[in-house]
Formats: C-alpha cells, structure tokens, sequence
C-alpha cells in the first residue's frame, strides 16, 4: 500500500491500526501519569520527611553543645570546681584570720575552713548524678545525630531515585504523547481516504 494511492479497504485497515495503536498509547499514557504522581507524591513526602530530619538533627546538635558546655563547667577542671576551690580556700583565710585575732588562752578558734567547706562535683553525690545524667543524655543525643544521618542519607538517595523514576516516566509520557500525535494524524489523514 502506497501513503497516496490507497484503496478504502487499506485506508480502513491502517486507520484501524493507527486507532488502535493510539487506543494502546493512551491507556499506557494515562497508567504512566497515574505512576508519574503517585512517584511525585512520594518524592514530595520524601523531601518533606527529609527536611523534619535535618530540622531534627540541628535541635540535637544544639542540645548536645549545650549540655557539653554545663558538662564542660561541672567537669574537674571546669569553672564550677574552681569557684569551689576559691571559697573553700576564703573559709580557710578566715579561719587562720580568726584564730590570729583570739587571744584567750583555752578558747580554740572553731574549725571554720571545715565547716564551710563546699564539696567538688565529685564529691557531691547530687552533683555527680547530675554531672554523670547529663554526660548519658549526651551520649543519648550523640546517638540520635548518628541515627538522624544514617536515615537521612538513605532517604536522600530514595529522593535520588524517585527524581530518576520521575524523569524516566516523564520521558515515557513525552513519547507517549508523540506517539499518540503521530497515531492521530494517520487517523485523520485514512479517515478520509475511507
């Protein structure tokens, strides 16, 4: 059969395989869309779920160098420990002052840097729960940062793949497309050789 010179029995015959080859191309057309937003509703949900994790781990990440901080002043070493160290040391000036300025013979002077002593961190059992619950919950955080990143990069390459499938079935729809278009104009163009 010639383009041009077609009887109408031809012309039927191709405008029945073009109808249903576009017939095909449609159905294929409209199930790939379905895919195409059902891929676009998950990437979305994706990127959302992936935005609350990076959200999520700046908070700990905050968290953690906050309490590294109050872990840092509790620490031995740390400023708490000294100011101890300051007016445990004041408690002792003061008794040795004191036990200068007494002149009674068989009056002692009180045990004032003992008494006024302030316990370190360490060896305040309060502080050092304290100190030891806040090192826990930073190793807790720590944790969750870890695990924050690990499921972040695992949903960063779903996201990945779900723009691939979304390009792979956008290019399925423009050929579809062009194959329908291409289908159509042979229906028109047999049609009237009918």
């Amino acid at each position: 059969m010639s383009w041009n010179n077609c009887t109408p029995t031809e012309a039927q015959d191709a405008y029945d395989a073009a109808k249903s080859r576009y017939n095909r191309s449609a159905e294929e057309y409209v199930s790939n869309n379905r895919k195409l937003d059902a891929c676009y509703a998950d990437y979305k949900a994706a990127g959302a779920k992936a935005e609350s994790m990076r959200s999520d781990k700046l908070n700990f990440e905050k968290r953690v160098d906050q309490i590294a901080e109050v872990i840092r002043l509790l620490d031995d070493g740390g400023s708490v420990n000294e100011k101890i160290g300051e007016a445990n040391q004041v408690a002792e000036t003061v008794e040795t002052l004191l036990a200068q300025s007494i002149k009674c013979s068989g009056v002692n002077c009180p045990p004032l840097g003992r008494v006024l002593k302030t316990p370190f961190v360490s060896e305040n059992s309060y502080s050092l729960e304290a100190l030891n619950g806040l090192k826990k919950e930073k190793a807790r955080l720590e944790q969750a940062i870890r695990d924050v990143n690990a499921k972040l990069n695992a949903l960063e390459l779903e996201v990945q793949q779900l723009q691939g499938q979304m390009n792979s079935l956008a290019q399925i729809q423009h050929d579809l497309s062009r194959a329908m278009n291409a289908c159509a104009f042979d229906m028109n163009y047999f049609k009237k050789r009918i």
